[in-house]
């Protein structure tokens, strides 16, 4: 059993409109949800937020090239990393409302 398939046995069933939900975004697909949710959403997140956290860090303590070059190493870094957590996403989300995770919901 992979650890995934572990995690998302020890979660509740899912809601009827959390089922609804996933499949209304599976259906725009997979690509769209990874460029959405992973490289914009949480690979753009992660961009500002360490870019903004690097720069403020050290005020005009180095040359304009310092600051051009930390931007551009961020700007790989972080949306690469939200390719790989969009897809990660996409494949829990298709084991948690996947037919070998269904459950019947417990009153």
């Amino acid at each position: 059993m992979s650890l995934l398939r572990w995690y998302c046995s020890k979660l509740k069933p899912p809601s009827e409109t959390a089922k609804q939900l996933w499949q209304k975004t599976k259906a725009k697909g997979k690509k769209s949800f990874v460029l959405r949710i992973g490289v914009l959403g949480w690979g753009g997140f992660m961009f500002i937020a360490m870019t903004a956290q690097s720069l403020i860090g050290h005020p005009f303590q180095h040359q304009t090239v310092y600051y051009v070059s930390e931007i551009a190493i961020n700007l790989l870094i972080w949306p690469l990393a939200g390719y790989f957590f969009g897809k990660r996403m996409w494949d829990f989300y298709e084991m948690y409302f996947g037919e070998e995770n269904r459950q019947t919901p417990s009153a």
